[in-house]
């Protein structure tokens, strides 16, 4: 018995030694393949497989290191990928240091488990050709085609300890597009990958330099992603991308520019949708919020979303600028806060935008409907509403041929407005107004129809109405080419005053000239003058002013305005010019061929005025066509004087040279013809508030006997005609003896009471009278 446990005893050792063996057998083995094979000695042919496949050149400069228990794994040390062909830079990729392992007995377990992958000194050229190649698109294709309904299924448990990037470099360059950007310090840290909708934390750090746009600085991203295979879900939570920048094209007081995203990403393949939502964009004190997502991407991909910008205070974004303090106290004067609001859709043809909103202080724009066709192209915004200042407008407005030659066409109306309301809202704004505006003008409104383009523009059915007054026109046309602004009919209603024009400005934008024609048609003045608070007597006719009508061509330039065709007209009396002249230069003002009506007058004049607005001088001519004395005294409403001959007094006319200034007047050449005698010489008046009178007159001939009042042929009761007690007579010498008067009266014949005169010569020094007869 006791041999037999001593038997059984020595075979359960012996068992438990083979047993131990054979359990050691493997680690065995790899012990001796880690002391008997070297894997630098497969380095050729690792290169010729790698080239067999790629045709690309593999140089491993490096030792290869491999480890077998309880990780299998492989380290590369100093590797270099050759470009691709037609490509200048030799080397596509190259790295310092590479670990990958896998864990031994999880394989034995039918589990995936992979330690951390290690890259280190990683280094990629990427390259695009002007013609749009890229220097890794043979890769793409080592793969051939493939049936689309065939999928690859990664094993049910696979586990990936992260992935550990350090110091890594990526050059971009893009001869397509001119672009030269260099990421380097590249760093990659990821929490453990598993292809299940566990979370994977990971973190990117690099720095970014841009050759084209002469920008450098930090670029920081991380955020948790999820992966669910079976559904084709993909989801990246917390993404957070941050950039500190400096470069050229940024202003010192600016640098570095910091801005941050905050976003959710997810990616549904089944539905080819990607959605950005909880977005938050922070530049400064600028917060943007919205949501983002793109419909159908791999079909008929489309976008929609909102985004909103949170009430941004202006103060301090003003003070962010480092503006300067006096700017700085105007700004925050005017505005202080802004906010942004707008729906949007689009695809590859259109893009709408519902909903905008763009909000400054208590001013706002709303835009319900916007619309960019892409195919058309064109922009149509319907029902825009504007509120600013106390204005409010509203417009539609369509653009054509958008990105080419765009055209407008359009409406546009403001809504009654008290102007002094929008003068005060621009006080508390700081704004400084030049000119005050009339306290007689209490409301605006202004409405049109609009089409034009980068050289013209047409404005229809204009109407602008100031309080009760209308200004209308069909068409204005505006050519910015020419620079010309042109209406063929203008009406404007004026307190009253019917005024119809025509015009056109040339040179608008550098020596506006203005030509045109206006016409007022007869209307009252009276309702005008008492709205200036002008209130006139009760005037008599012939001068009751109850009419007046205008009619003239305007032209101006940079030195003068010229009015030409002049027509005038105040009662039943007109005035009539071919071209009034004032020069802005010389201060000068022009009247050529004016004609006064007037009472039944009519006179001829020609007058030419130096330094008007300072010391007003002129000069010029003065006619007075043949007049009947007796009518022009019956049309003022006073009595005709009885004469011994009814025939007097039938005829006059007047001509002269004229000069003179605010102080004295001068009448040269004077010609004055009163029915059978006329008058010549010349006649000066000096001093108009104590008049002195300088004269050198001659008169051909004068029968005094014709101008006297007839003899009665019968007195009533032995009392005159005229008695002495009912009338009271005033000799005009009384007047005359009143001024100061120095010159000399020539008469050649003079018949008085019957006597007949020859070469009387009266001449007056400071009222002494001397006379002399030859």
């Amino acid at each position: 018995m006791k041999s037999v446990l001593r038997t059984l005893k020595r075979f359960f050792w012996l068992l438990t030694i083979i047993s131990s063996l054979l359990a050691l057998l493997p680690v065995l083995i790899l012990l001796g393949m880690t002391f008997l094979f070297d894997p630098n000695d497969y380095k050729p042919q690792i290169s010729q497989y790698v080239q067999d496949l790629t045709g690309r050149i593999l140089v491993l400069e490096g030792d290869l290191k491999l480890s077998w228990f309880p990780w299998l794994g492989i380290e590369v040390n100093q590797a270099r990928l050759s470009n691709a062909k037609g490509f200048a830079d030799p080397t596509f990729a190259q790295l310092e240091t590479a670990q990958v392992r896998v864990n031994v007995l999880a394989l034995l377990q039918q589990r995936i488990e992979i330690d951390a992958v290690q890259l280190t000194g990683v280094t990629l050229f990427l390259t695009r050709t002007k013609e749009g190649h890229t220097n890794w698109e043979d890769f793409l294709k080592l793969g051939g085609t493939s049936d689309k309904t065939s999928s690859v299924s990664l094993p049910q448990q696979v586990k990936i300890g992260g992935i550990i990037l350090q110091n890594a470099k990526v050059v971009w360059e893009d001869l397509a597009q001119h672009q030269h950007h260099i990421f380097s310090q590249v760093g990659l840290d990821t929490s453990p990958i598993t292809f299940t909708p566990a979370p994977i934390s990971f973190k990117l750090n690099a720095h970014w330099k841009s050759r084209t746009l002469l920008l450098n600085g930090q670029i920081g991203l991380s955020g948790q992603l999820s992966l669910d295979l079976d559904k084709n879900l993909y989801r990246v939570k917390s993404l957070h991308l941050s950039t500190n920048l400096k470069g050229d094209k940024i202003p010192p007081t600016l640098q570095p520019m910091t801005f941050q995203t905050d976003v959710n990403v997810e990616v549904d393949v089944n539905q080819q949708s990607l959605t950005f939502s909880s977005l938050q964009f922070q530049f400064w004190e600028t917060i943007l919020r919205g949501e983002v997502q793109i419909h159908k991407m791999f079909s008929n991909p489309g976008v929609s979303g909102q985004l909103q910008l949170a009430e941004l205070k202006l103060p301090q974004l003003f003070k962010r600028l480092h503006l300067a303090p006096t700017s700085l106290t105007t700004y925050e004067k005017m505005f202080k806060t802004m906010a942004f609001e707008i729906r949007f859709q689009a695809n590859p043809t259109e893009l709408t935008f519902t909903q905008l909103r763009l909000q400054l202080d208590d001013n706002q724009v709303t835009i319900p409907h916007l619309t960019v066709n892409f195919k058309q192209p064109e922009l149509q915004a319907k029902d825009i509403v504007i509120h600013a200042l106390g204005m409010t407008l509203q417009a539609q407005l369509r653009i054509q041929n958008l990105f080419t030659q765009p055209a407008a066409s359009g409406k546009l109306s403001m809504a009654s407005v008290k102007p002094s309301q929008v003068l005060s809202k621009l006080a508390n704004l700081n704004v400084k107004i030049s000119q005050q505006w009339p306290d007689f003008l209490k409301t605006v409104a202004l409405e049109t129809q609009f089409a034009g383009n980068a050289k013209e523009w047409t404005f229809e059915n204009v109407t602008l109405q100031l309080d009760d007054n209308r200004f209308q026109t069909s068409k204005l046309f505006l050519n910015v080419a020419q620079q010309t602004l042109e209406t063929k009919a203008l009406s404007l209603q004026l307190w009253g005053i019917p005024l119809q024009t025509q015009f056109q400005v040339k040179q608008l934008f550098q020596s506006p000239t203005l030509s045109g024609k206006v016409t007022v048609a007869t209307f009252n003045p009276q309702p005008i003058l008492k709205r200036l608070g002008y209130i006139l007597p009760s005037l008599s006719p012939p001068f009751t002013l109850m009419k007046a009508g205008l009619q003239v061509q305007i032209a101006t330039t940079d030195n003068e305005v010229k009015l030409t065709n002049l027509q005038l007209s105040i009662d039943d009396q007109q005035l009539n010019s071919s071209q009034v002249t004032f020069n802005w230069v010389t201060d000068g003002l022009t009247l050529e061929q004016v004609t006064l009506h007037v009472l039944g007058l009519t006179v001829h004049s020609h007058l030419q005025l130096t330094q008007v607005s300072s010391a007003p001088t002129f000069q010029g001519t003065f006619e007075l066509a043949e007049a009947n004395p007796r009518q022009f005294l019956q049309r003022l409403g006073q009595p005709i004087p009885t004469t011994a001959d009814p025939k007097v007094l039938n005829t006059v006319t007047l001509e002269t040279q004229v000069q003179g200034d605010l102080s004295k007047l001068v009448l040269d050449k004077l010609k004055i013809r009163l029915d059978n005698s006329q008058l010549q010489g010349s006649l000066r008046i000096q001093e108009f508030n104590r008049p002195v009178v300088m004269f050198d007159l001659n008169i051909d001939g004068f029968e005094v006997d014709r101008y006297l009042p007839p003899k009665s042929s019968a007195v009533k009761k032995g009392k005159s005609a005229l008695s002495p007690s009912s009338q009271k007579t005033v000799s005009p010498l009384d007047y005359l003896r009143s001024l100061t008067l120095q010159g000399k009266l020539t008469v050649n014949h003079l018949n008085v009471v019957q006597i007949k005169i020859k070469d009387v010569n009266l001449t007056v020094s400071s009222g002494v009278t001397s006379s002399s007869q030859p």
